[in-house]
């Protein structure tokens, strides 16, 4: 009779792994998506031609008009990057790594909103000023 009420042992290390592991895979996702909107403003501005792009490698990607190699290096540094986080998501540091990068990437889109709404109101300007 006392087997019939037997519950088994929780699997709180399990479980903790388990919710751990997924917090770093939506970190790691956000992160990408962020990525991604960074790519998206830039190929904006430099399309519109008003870029002054602080990364070295990719103002030679720009000036010489090598669009998809920007783009294929940027997804290619992303994945590599996020590959490696996940690849070490069992060290303590990787969390913390993770909201970096998306405090950091989150801070860019947020200036690149700003650089946007400078531009528009620029346009704007411009425009009012022509139809005078």
């Amino acid at each position: 009779m006392a087997n019939v009420f037997h519950l088994p042992a929780p699997r709180l290390a399990q479980d903790a792994g388990a919710g751990r592991t997924f917090r770093i895979l939506l970190l790691l996702g956000a992160v990408a998506i962020l990525n991604g909107v960074d790519l998206l403003y830039t190929l904006f501005a430099s399309r519109i031609h008003i870029l002054n792009e602080v990364n070295p490698i990719a103002a030679v990607f720009i000036q010489q008009g090598l669009v998809s190699s920007l783009v294929s290096f940027k997804i290619l540094m992303v994945v590599c990057g996020l590959g490696m986080l996940w690849k070490l998501r069992a060290s303590h540091w990787t969390v913390p790594a993770c909201w970096t990068l998306l405090i950091a990437y989150t801070y860019l889109g947020v200036i690149w909103y700003q650089w946007v709404c400078a531009v528009n109101s620029m346009y704007e300007t411009t425009l009012v000023n022509a139809s005078r």
